[in-house]
């Protein structure tokens, strides 16, 4: 039998010899004791060696009945290797001490034993079995150990079913996941490709615009540039005139305007005596006589004393601002231009709104709309009057007392969408 199949489930998995010792694990399992010691000498956690089933206590329970088989086996196996040899040597089945039939059985060394050995010192005190008996008892007892054992092996058959299922079932879950990371990261890529796309296209269309700007600025630049250098060589051109009655003529009669009170929004050409509205505001430098938010810029010349006329071609401008302003007055934030805060002016609006900037303010109602503004200051009379200079018809008149010097100051104002675009133009006499 130790040579059968029967004999594989009488081998401890460990030492692959017959159980010494038989103990029982936790999930059913059996290995010799010192075998499953040495197992797991060291070990934090244990598992079946069999099965690798984690036992939660490293604790076993000694398997009697196991061990009793073993010891039946190892027996019947010695029996049979004698009556083998004794079926070669004798053919009759008798002891081969005494030579008497074999007709008992030694539960104490596990041999047949003749009447003899029964009788014998070498047997003293051993219980004996008719060999029939011994037959139907060790037959009942390998039945009751086999019982156990082929549940034990139709529960590890249900345990190994169910773990190929949950290999086969991970198997699957990981080839899914594989394929959901690949789908899912190729998606990204796919968005992260587009969006690299449209920032590179967006970057490309603001620098583009950007430069134009840069370029546009550049070129206004200039355009100034070119208008201060063409007044300091008329200016220098003056200087050099050695003719008095000439110089002082000339020099007294044309106004300009200064770049320094200029909002950035606006454009000075021709000579400093043109005007308009840009788009974009000019990197200019700030400074205290700068219009930071109303789009206004001042003459350059000044008057406390005398009296003094110019005009301003509005063309058909939809809006423009003409007046008068104090040297003290505010240029910064938004301003409420009235005579109180140091600004005596008229302007239009909508094409056909004007207003004299009183406080509060007047409605102008004229009968012809001026392509030109006469403005007229006399300074000791405390007197700013306008006039349509087309025909010189009196549009409106401020009245004060003037205590500091007043500048001319110009408004294009806005677009308007086209409509009035078109500069204002100081118009020398």
């Amino acid at each position: 039998m130790a040579s059968g199949d029967f004999a594989e489930e009488l081998t401890c998995l460990l030492c692959s010899e017959l159980f010494k010792d038989p103990v029982m694990v936790e999930c059913g399992h059996n290995f010799c004791h010192n075998c499953i010691d040495k197992a797991w000498n060291g070990q934090e956690s244990f598992t079946c060696p069999d099965c690798k089933e984690v036992i939660t206590e490293k604790r076993y329970t000694t398997n009697r009945a196991l061990a009793n088989l073993v010891k039946k086996t190892v027996g019947s196996t010695a029996i049979s290797a004698t009556s083998k040899t004794a079926e070669k040597l004798k053919p009759s089945e008798n002891c081969p001490e005494h030579d008497e039939r074999l007709k008992l059985y030694c539960k104490d060394d596990g041999i047949l034993s003749c009447v003899i050995c029964r009788d014998s010192l070498k047997h003293a005190s051993h219980n004996f079995l008719p060999i029939l008996d011994a037959v139907g008892v060790y037959k009942t007892e390998m039945l009751a150990i086999v019982a156990p054992l082929e549940e034990s092996l139709k529960v590890t058959e249900h345990l190994t079913s169910q773990q190929g299922e949950k290999v086969e079932q991970h198997k699957s879950n990981v080839s899914e996941s594989q394929e959901h990371i690949v789908s899912e990261f190729e998606k990204l890529r796919t968005f992260l490709k587009a969006r690299e796309e449209n920032l590179l296209e967006q970057l490309q269309e603001r620098g583009e615009n950007l430069l134009k700007e840069m370029e546009t600025n550049l070129v206004k630049l200039q355009e100034n540039q070119d208008t201060i250098k063409e007044t300091i060589t008329m200016a220098n051109e003056r200087v050099n005139d050695t003719d008095s009655i000439s110089f002082l003529t000339v020099n007294l009669s044309p106004l300009m305007l200064d770049p320094s009170t200029a909002h950035p929004n606006l454009i000075l050409s021709d000579g400093l005596t043109s005007v308009k509205y840009g788009d974009s505001k000019l990197p200019l430098p700030d400074n205290p006589k700068r219009f930071s938010q109303c789009i206004l810029v001042l003459g350059s010349q000044g008057f406390d004393s005398g009296r003094h006329y110019w005009e301003v071609d509005v063309g058909d401008k939809t809006a423009w601002d003409v007046g008068m302003a104090s040297e003290s007055s505010n240029r910064k934030g938004k301003i409420k231009l009235n005579p109180k805060n140091g600004y005596w002016a008229i302007w239009l609006r909508n094409g056909n709104a004007y207003k004299a900037l009183e406080s509060p303010s007047k409605t102008l109602i004229l009968n012809a709309k001026p392509k030109k503004i006469g403005v007229y200051i006399d300074y000791e009379g405390g007197q700013i009057s306008f006039y349509n200079a087309d025909d010189m018809s009196a549009i409106y008149t401020f009245r004060a007392a003037f205590t500091e010097k007043l500048y001319p100051y110009l408004s294009p104002f806005l677009h308007d969408s086209g409509r009035n675009a078109e500069p204002l133009c100081l118009v020398h006499n």
